[in-house]
């Protein structure tokens, strides 16, 4: 077991001097992060939180939500991060579900003042296993889960991704994903159990410039950024320079592998989830996956297995405590500990794990098993294409068949002709889509989790009006 009493102070202890946050204000050192974190703490008891309470924290990448976040952890008062861009009624309802007794933005909290010597710390006594943050994610009906995660939980995570992608001082983790996701919280836990920085972008800053500007060395990102990235000569360079690419967060195309592959780009293919902490299975550095060989090892043994009806299980000290429904913890394990994940999967004879996508998402059409993921994928070797969302719509003869949503970099979007010509060489018939729609302009981009039951929802109403 890898646990640390406080990921925090150990970075301090460990790493002064060292950069902790790198952005257009300069560098925040380890030392002025846990100063910064620390005098967060009485702000905390003087709203009249208590250990253990819930603060909603609606957070943007900034060293001010940084420190909030840490200064959470400090004082025990367990952090919910929120997507500042949530309308009141959903955000209230994650509010409600997490029991959260406050609500706060990080600007809120007084600045550190610069002052010599070790910074006063007024924190509480700090365990690894108390409760830390709840992460939301979406459930199969698409109702937010609210994540439980504890310290040890994150830092252990974190330490198995930097075995396997070093990050040692000086490195520089560029904050590419939001902080309200695990994914990004990942990133300030393995640079606090390295000695990196996490790198802050420029609001709408494209990430190449970011990597270039900030000498960035790492970056975390799901496969729209990557194939973005990678469309202009800028791009290419920049990720270049890098030391590591994590890649994740979704279906990755094998087309998009091969070209990062054909490079040279550094890419490291993840599967990961939020009751994990973030990362489950990650392929080597120095192992460039590619459309043939894309599979990935558990990062640490004995923590991944397969059922009977090809879900994945997990366990570990990675593994959340529950999932919070007001003030009551719920974690259901099968009787001999095991998590089950709702992904589909399987280990080929080397023992890497292959994802083949949710069971929530599958839906059968004509007898026949649709993994909805696996249209996603071909639909996005489309070079227009930047993300597509495949969902069930109902069907007299077939039962349901699928619908697809996409995002391209052009005005139109592909005809179906063009697009079942695409798929037919590597797709059954049965799989392509009926139909295909253009994103909706009033919902979100797709993102880390695409909102599909209300795409299916509108699949249906554009149907029933052609």
């Amino acid at each position: 077991m890898t646990s640390a009493t406080d990921p925090l102070r150990e970075a301090a202890d460990r790493f002064p001097s060292e950069p902790a946050i790198v952005d257009a204000n300069g560098v925040l050192t380890h030392h002025q992060l846990f100063a910064w974190a620390s005098g967060a703490a009485p702000q905390l008891g003087q709203r009249g939180l208590n250990p253990r309470d819930r603060l909603a924290l609606v957070v943007e990448p900034s060293r001010h939500a940084i420190a909030s976040l840490m200064g959470c952890f400090r004082s025990g008062v367990v952090a919910c991060p929120i997507n500042s861009r949530l309308p009141g009624a959903a955000r209230n309802r994650l509010l409600e579900i997490a029991a959260c007794r406050e609500v706060s933005t990080p600007e809120e909290w007084d600045s550190p003042q610069e002052r010599p010597g070790a910074p006063a710390d007024s924190a509480h006594d700090v365990s690894a296993d108390q409760p830390a943050v709840i992460v939301f994610t979406s459930g199969s009906t698409g109702d937010p889960k609210a994540a439980l995660l504890s310290l040890n939980n994150l830092h252990h995570n974190a330490v198995l991704s930097n075995r396997n992608i070093p990050v040692v001082p000086g490195d520089r983790w560029l904050l590419s994903l939001p902080l309200y996701h695990v994914s990004g919280l990942g990133i300030l836990f393995r640079c606090l159990a390295g000695g990196g920085a996490v790198a802050l972008p420029g609001l709408g800053e494209a990430i190449e410039d970011a990597i270039l500007r900030l000498a960035v060395t790492h970056v975390s990102l799901v496969p729209t950024q990557l194939r973005r990235t990678l469309r202009t000569e800028q791009g290419v360079r920049a990720l270049k320079r890098l030391k590591a690419i994590l890649l994740g967060g979704g279906p990755i195309p094998g087309s998009l592998l091969d070209r990062a592959a054909a490079h040279g780009l550094p890419v490291c293919t993840t599967y990961g989830l939020t009751e994990m902490a973030s990362q489950v299975a990650t392929s080597p550095l120095g192992q460039a996956p590619t459309s043939t060989n894309r599979g990935a090892p558990p990062l640490e043994p004995g923590t991944v297995a397969i059922s009977n009806d090809n879900e994945i299980l997990v366990r570990g000290n990675s593994l959340f405590l529950g999932y919070a429904r007001g003030s009551e913890i719920v974690r259901s394990l099968t009787p001999d500990g095991w998590f089950p994940t709702g992904d589909l999967g399987a280990f080929d004879d080397s023992g890497l794990l292959h994802v083949h996508g949710r069971r929530d998402n599958r839906f059968i059409s004509g007898g026949e098993n649709i993994h909805p993921e696996e249209i996603e994928r071909e639909l996005c070797r489309i070079d227009t294409v930047l993300d597509a969302v495949v969902v069930p719509v109902d069907d007299d003869e077939y039962g349901q068949r699928p619908v697809a949503f996409l995002r391209t970099t052009e005005a139109e979007i592909p005809d179906l002709t063009t697009i079942a010509r695409t798929l037919a060489p590597h797709l059954p018939s049965f799989k392509i889509p009926d139909a295909v729609f253009p994103w909706p302009v009033d919902l979100a981009p797709p993102g880390i989790k695409p909102p599909r039951p209300a795409l299916a929802r509108r699949a249906a109403e554009l149907l029933a009006k052609s």
